[in-house]
């Protein structure tokens, strides 16, 4: 199984995973964080990239009810972007 196929099962039973094991599975593309503005939950991790001055970051909206909610978000995001950019499908 390959990282993407992880993180796919980990967003298809997401209702069912802690909240710390989706974080380890992010943990594994980037630096997860987690946040509350005020007004809503926010994730984004900060990628792992090889390049030499090269740095992008994947985020969830601000104004999710729940980390769970936000770390989801973030997660579909992530795994989009590394499809789209050539990643394990």
């Amino acid at each position: 199984m390959n990282e993407l196929d992880t993180l796919s099962n980990i967003l298809r039973r997401s209702g069912d995973v802690p909240l710390e094991t989706m974080l380890g599975v992010l943990l594994k593309y980037g630096k997860p964080r987690i946040s509350h503005d005020g007004s809503g939950w926010y994730c984004a991790v900060e990628m792992y990239v090889a390049a030499k001055g090269v740095n992008f970051k994947v985020a969830s909206d601000f104004s999710n009810p729940t980390p769970s909610h936000a770390v989801k978000q973030c997660a579909e995001r992530l795994a989009t972007t590394v499809r789209d950019f050539g990643g394990p499908t």
